[in-house]
């Protein structure tokens, strides 16, 4: 529930209007059990018209004034929720956006895939109207205090029911606290194995179809089990409440009919307070209705925190305003918990180097680039850039130093041609149009009858491998980078696809620039240069 304080908290102004709105219309709520009272006190009694339209008149006032004042309160709150939301909302995809790397990358894909979604749903759950039924809560002991005043022995009968209610429904809440956890949890494993859907072919020939669908009914099993259980934990309590509800009624007549008989109370005041007790029960009871969605809610909230205080890349850092492009591995290591997957690596790497970083599959090829871009960072040592540690770097100018182009390339689902200028919205269309040639893209795009301005979906999943490719060394050369950093740089890649490959790798070799190839097979460059070994472990071999 704190997520109501911290609203609360934003501005004490707003606050103020809430509760002052919250109070008086619970104070207008006493309004029906006076009327009633009213009634039966002074008109039954002498039976003049002019008392019953006045009394009429008035709760119709009334009626109309709470009326207005709750649509207020709403909108009120509706306002704060809203821009609640829209915080919320930007600070985790903002969080998504600078989160560091190699901790994104140890969250489950299905959990990754998720969190915005489910920080969507918890929006739903804490909405204006749930808020509001939250604040009316405290203000339940107007009525209780009204019942005390007409009748206290008939006030500590509520009392007692109203508290043996609530008692009952926090015992079955915690209940339900327990299977809501395990319902996410297990939801997260039917969202993972429902991602295996999108690889169809794949689960086809291979015969995977009875493995997946045995995964997907043992988990979705796990799942429908918690929400039944859920489900009927709720049930139990709606029915406890309701019964609840009965029973204050009929001890509230029977024994406030005790009193009438006794000439404690008049019959217009029994009536009058069993309106009141009822009252205070829906207050009390409406929160109560929404306990699984809360604990989901709040589930999720603890998830999304938790996300929130992950480490982020540094907003700020320095450039290098006459990069000579030198580099430097300084005694690095790094590792995934296990031991280290190399360490030790230290190589100088002037301008204008060739370097082969070989290694079968496993070896840490991708991850020895993933270092050199920033992605990650050595859990000892330094890669440094004309003698910086590119940690201190600002990250958008070291990647616009980079023509990088990834083993696995991913795309943005906008436009090709901000997918390919992302880095350097200001390039030229003839520039643009240059490194199309270059990278052997003109054919794919002239085909298209969009061309440049064509969709990507799926991030480019539905695009050949061999295209993806060739789009992300497009992308890679629109920075102007000097220093290029290629992942097994003939993988997906026709004979066409190769050759424009290595003529770039020559002409950038000729301009006196760097250029970084990671690959499994040692012979694919001919060109000398110097090689890191990853295949020697734990100290790769480096030879010049």
């Amino acid at each position: 529930m704190n997520w109501i304080f911290e609203l609360l908290k934003k501005s004490s102004f707003i606050s103020a209007e809430l509760l002052v709105s919250s109070f008086f219309i619970n104070l207008f709520g006493l309004a029906s059990a006076i009327f009633v009272m009213q009634v039966y006190g002074r008109y039954l009694t002498h039976g003049l018209d002019a008392t019953l339209i006045t009394l009429s008149i008035g709760m119709f006032i009334i009626i109309s004034i709470e009326y207005l004042l709750r649509n207020s309160r709403y909108k009120i709150a509706q306002a704060l929720i809203i821009k609640r939301d829209k915080k919320a909302s930007f600070n985790l995809f903002d969080t998504f956006l600078r989160a560091d790397t190699e901790h994104l990358m140890r969250m489950k894909t299905g959990m990754r895939q998720s969190l915005l979604n489910k920080s969507e749903q918890m929006q739903n759950i804490l909405n204006p109207a749930f808020f509001t039924s939250v604040i009316d809560v405290p203000f339940a002991f107007i009525y209780l205090a009204a019942i005390f005043y007409i009748s206290s022995f008939i006030g500590w009968v509520v009392l007692i029911l109203l508290f043996t209610a609530i008692s009952i429904s926090f015992l079955l809440s915690s209940k339900i606290q327990k299977y809501t956890k395990e319902q996410l949890e297990s939801n997260a494993q039917v969202s993972d194995i429902s991602k295996s859907i999108e690889h169809f072919e794949m689960i086809k020939v291979n015969g995977a179809s009875n493995l997946v669908k045995n995964k997907y009914e043992d988990s979705l099993k796990e799942a429908k089990t918690y929400k039944y259980l859920i489900s009927s934990q709720q049930n139990k309590m709606q029915s406890i409440n309701q019964s609840m509800t009965l029973l204050l009624s009929t001890l509230v007549i029977a024994l406030g009919a005790r009193e009438v008989t006794q000439g404690n109370i008049d019959f217009g005041m029994l009536i009058g307070m069993n309106i009141l007790a009822a009252r205070t029960m829906m207050i009390l009871s409406r929160p109560m209705a929404s306990l699984s969605s809360l604990f989901r809610a709040n589930q999720t909230k603890k998830m999304v925190d938790n996300f929130l205080k992950i480490p982020t890349i540094q907003k700020e850092g320095i450039t290098l305003k006459n990069f000579k492009t030198n580099l430097e591995l300084a005694d690095v290591t790094y590792g995934y918990g296990k031991g280290p997957i190399f360490e030790r690596v230290s190589v100088k790497i002037p301008r204008g180097s060739l370097v082969k970083i070989i290694g079968s599959n496993g070896k840490g090829k991708t991850t020895l680039s993933r270092l050199l871009v920033g992605l990650f960072h050595p859990r000892r040592g330094m890669i440094l850039a004309d003698g910086v540690d590119i940690r201190q770097l600002d990250l958008n100018w070291w990647n616009k130093q980079l023509v990088y182009v990834p083993q696995e390339p991913q795309f943005i689902n906008t436009t090709l041609k901000e997918n390919l200028t992302v880095l350097n919205p200001a390039i030229s269309d003839e520039e643009l149009s240059q490194i199309v040639k270059d990278s052997n893209l003109e054919e794919f795009i002239n085909l298209s009858v969009d061309g440049l301005e064509m969709k990507i979906s799926e991030n480019g999943k539905e695009l050949p491998l061999g295209i993806r490719r060739r789009l992300s060394l497009a992308r890679a050369l629109c920075t102007k980078g000097s220093i290029m950093i290629i992942d097994e740089p003939t993988d997906g890649l026709d004979v066409n696809g190769i050759a424009a490959i290595g003529n770039l790798i020559n002409v950038f070799l000729k301009e006196q620039k760097t250029v970084i190839v990671l690959t499994h097979d040692q012979n694919l460059i001919q060109a000398n240069g110097i090689i890191i070994d990853l295949n020697h472990k734990p100290i790769p071999k480096i030879t010049y």
